[in-house]
């Protein structure tokens, strides 16, 4: 028998997974903005397409994100 208190959380879980996706959206498209806006390039793609990609994939997506365009150390 299920209990009352586990069969909520299915839709609480998937509004916090938003919420997650579109803050790390952001996140990375505003980061995007900054190197374009310091004169370095974002690799592979435009910020705007890393924006929809994480939007779609959430930690994967922003994680590929910055394996792709982690800064060189000196």
């Amino acid at each position: 028998m299920l209990n009352m208190a586990t069969t909520h959380l299915g839709p609480i879980a998937l509004i916090a997974a938003i919420i997650i996706n579109i803050i790390l959206a952001i996140a990375v498209y505003s980061n995007a903005l900054d190197l374009h806006r310091n004169d370095q390039k974002v690799k592979l793609m435009t910020g705007f397409f890393w924006f929809l990609i994480t939007l779609y994939s959430g930690v994967l997506g922003a994680a590929l994100y910055w394996f792709v365009n982690q800064p060189k150390q000196k």
